[in-house]
């Protein structure tokens, strides 16, 4: 049973050594380790501190990819949490602190300043100027206090952990090392004192010991593991680490101390038994605490929705508050009537998240409520509204300003012949000079309209400087560059980066409900432990407590284990746990888990297509807000058009749901040749081309309204057009209906596959 495709997602038994009290083993899988001419292991390098990773190994393993994206989000605020907690025990700031410390108390301050800028009388204008330059000097260094108090946080686990694998270095009898390259073992002082900079620059870190690299390869200070298992995205990685940091400038270049998270997590991964780390980000309330009462509701078959509300952990219950307390103030500021935001506004916020809603309450409530929990696809949704989102608004940025600053140096070398307001006119001669009198300082001057998939609609060749007649000018006269310009935007701007992210969206999130009999058997086996952090005096994960179920394993008790289990759950009336004390038992004692009938693997295919449709419909119900309220948020017709042109084109979760084909290709049916790539490749060629041919066909209706404005044909729409509007959305309606039918074969032979899987599992011969 324990070969099963589905038992061997990545979640087999750890193995390693114990010294100091921490587990040590060498991954989450059982991996082959090849010795080499001196019998010491070539698996990994050694790299400066101890660490067996390098700060340049971002996204270079398939298996830490998760990790690396966790300390890319936000930078990386959930991933030093979580890290902070399990090597030092302490737990961050709560939520309320958090926000009053970073948002109200600034707000505040600057809501004060604007204050005395207005109502202090004339005569004290120079009174409010002091005052009002106090308070943004307050505001300043309010801010790089906070920066600096998370640094002093983080480098705190950096000495904890570089100490530690210091020492199991210098220890183990395997690894000679000379004097010289113990001393380049030790990170320096000054080494950690850039890692968690906001912009930081660190030596290169590998440790010139030849034993430890793969002497066969051309790249010697790759370690031999990741030379064989990099995706694409962890090739771009290395390619780009190694051209612009390694071997152009001598050394790491980091910001916001990314890579140095990235490298402390895969450290901690394998140094921590996978066992020991099952439980929540933010939170850090173990899967224990809540997996029984989710198993209960799934075996009883109970669809009872508040009793499912009231088995959902900790972490849903604070976004569900969160996304409440968010409604209620924007209500209030509706109330007040504000010229930005009133009711209706109000009224379109709220369709805008229900559109959202009643997508989630259909794939999930009412067909597979328990094939996938409420918890898990309450998380789901908030990983792909923020983190999949915000990470999607960076990289789309800076791709963005890449982009048109390479095409604005296109255009200056370019020779246009070009009449602007002032009457003048461009003539062939020193085209150069010519155009750099036209560049005019507009900002991001284009309208982000239409029903465009991705969160920059280039419907018009963007630019920077050039004024409007200009970009015109162009589009006419060079439109094979435009549409190279708008093919680049659309398949690699949009297309790739979302879909990157909305695939870590759901990677990045580790729920129960995914997890084999065996992993949740191995986190059972050890309790839940008190909250010293692993590196402390327990070797258990803390917790504070809610619906624990700590069952010991003498009892005097006659009944059989499932016995124990079933009857110490009493569910009240309200969906909550509640437990007789009779086998509530020290906290460190195993768990029995509820007794729950194996789960077949078309009901974990159903659960993974739902958590990742899930956590893109988070990705595009985020998306659609910055489309209404920011893009467009001239008019409320204007809001509720834009609304319902996105809602009637679900390209982002039909997007997902081709990626969970891979996904379960790969996993469930243990297809290993499968990488990111193949993936996710068809679900950008559908975003892609979708995008594409919006972008085109209004970059060529734009072409069409400016020469009928040169003809002086202003009677209304034209055309030429309104056919291409009407072709914009039958091409719409021809990719949505498209990709459902591809994915509904795709899903119809995946199913069939697996069926004959598990019918192959459970053959046990033929009786004469």
């Amino acid at each position: 049973e324990n070969n099963t495709p589905y038992n061997n997602m990545g979640l087999g038994n750890p193995i390693g050594m114990e010294e100091g009290g921490i587990a040590f083993h060498s991954n989450d899988k059982n991996e082959s380790i090849s010795p080499d001419d001196t019998g010491n292991n070539t698996e990994h390098a050694i790299y400066r501190g101890g660490y067996s990773t390098s700060l340049s190994h971002l996204f270079h393993s398939r298996d830490d990819a998760d990790l690396d994206c966790c300390s890319l989000v936000c930078c990386g605020v959930l991933q030093h949490d979580y890290d902070r907690y399990v090597v030092l025990g302490i737990r961050p700031p709560s939520f309320t602190q958090r926000a009053f410390q970073h948002i109200v108390m600034p707000f505040f301050v600057f809501v004060l300043a604007g204050y005395f800028a207005v109502k202090i009388p004339y005569r004290l204008t120079p009174v409010s100027q002091v005052i009002c330059t106090l308070m943004v000097l307050f505001i300043i260094l309010w801010v790089i206090r906070s920066c600096l108090r998370g640094r002093v946080k983080r480098k705190e686990v950096r000495v904890e952990l570089s100490d530690l694998l210091y020492k199991k270095r210098v220890n183990d009898v395997n690894i000679a090392l000379s004097p010289e390259e113990m001393e380049s073992l030790k990170e320096e002082g000054c080494d950690r004192s850039c890692m968690h900079r906001i912009c930081g620059c660190v030596s290169i870190d590998h440790i010139p010991k030849s034993s430890y690299y793969d002497t066969d390869s051309d790249q010697k200070n790759t370690p031999y593991k990741y030379q064989n298992e990099m995706n694409f995205l962890g090739k771009i990685s290395h390619i780009s680490s190694r051209i612009f940091c390694g071997n152009l400038l001598g050394c790491w270049w980091q910001v916001f101390g990314v890579c140095a998270l990235a490298q402390e997590a895969r450290e901690i991964r394998k140094m921590v038994p996978a066992k020991q780390r099952r439980m929540d980000y933010v939170t850090f309330e173990p899967f224990l605490n809540y997996i029984n009462s989710i198993r209960k509701l799934r075996e009883e078959k109970n669809g009872n929705l508040i009793r499912h509300y009231g088995a959902i952990s900790k972490l849903s219950r604070m976004l569900l508050k969160l996304l409440a307390l968010v409604t209620i103030i924007l209500f209030i500021f509706s109330l007040f009537g504000l010229p930005s935001f009133k009711i209706s506004n109000m009224i379109v916020f709220i369709a805008t998240l229900f559109q959202a809603f009643i997508i989630v309450y259909l794939v999930h409530w009412q067909w597979n409520r328990f094939d996938i929990s409420l918890d898990a696809v309450i998380k789901y949704f908030a990983s792909g509204f923020l983190l999949s989102t915000s990470t999607a608004l960076f990289f789309e940025c800076v791709e963005v300003l890449f982009l048109r600053l390479t095409l604005e140096f296109i255009m200056l070398f370019t020779d246009i012949d070009v009449a602007e307001p002032n009457e003048y006119k461009l003539s062939n001669e020193n085209p150069v000079n010519q155009n750099l009198n036209l560049l005019l300082p507009l900002l991001f001057d284009d309208r982000q309209q239409g029903n465009s998939s991705s969160f920059f609609d280039i419907t018009s060749i963007p630019s920077f400087w050039a004024s409007q007649n200009y970009k015109r000018a162009f589009n006419e006269q060079y439109p094979l560059i435009a549409i190279i310009y708008l093919f680049i935007s659309a398949f690699i701007v949009a297309a790739l980066v979302e879909e990157l992210c909305k695939y870590f969206g759901y990677k990045m999130i580790e729920h129960p409900d995914l997890l084999p009999e065996t992993a949740l058997n191995e986190a059972a086996s050890i309790g839940i432990g008190g909250d010293d952090g692993l590196f402390g005096g327990s070797n258990a994960i803390g917790h504070d407590g809610r619906d624990d179920y700590y069952y010991g394993e003498d009892s005097d008790s006659d009944e059989s284990d499932a016995e124990k289990v079933t009857s110490s759950f009493k569910t009240d009336e309200k969906g909550t746990n509640e437990q007789s004390n009779q086998h509530l038992k020290d906290k460190n004692n195993p768990i029995i888990l509820y007794p729950a009938n194996p789960r077949s693997l078309n009901t974990i295919r159903v659960a993974i297509t739902v958590a990742m449709v899930t956590a893109a419909l988070g990705f595009a119900c985020c998306e659609n807000l910055i489309y209404v309220f920011i893009y467009n948020g001239s008019s409320l017709n204007m809001e509720i058009g834009v609304l319902l042109a996105r809602s009637l084109f679900p390209v982002h979760p039909l997007c997902a749901a081709i990626q969970s084909l891979g996904v379960c290709k790969r996993e469930l049916e243990n297809d290993r040749s499968l990488e990111l790539g193949s993936i996710i490749l068809p679900a950008i060629l559908l975003h892609g081309s979708y995008d594409f041919t919006i972008m085109l066909l209004n970059f060529l209706s734009e072409l069409s309204d400016g020469n009928d404005e040169n003809n002086d044909d202003i009677s209304g729409e034209s055309l030429p057009s309104l056919i291409l509007s009407i072709l914009s959305l039958c091409f719409s309606v021809l990719y949505v209906v498209t990709g459902c039918a591809y994915y509904y074969r795709m899903s119809r032979n995946q199913k069939r596959r697996i069926e004959q899987i598990e019918a192959a599992r459970n053959f046990v011969g033929i009786r004469a």
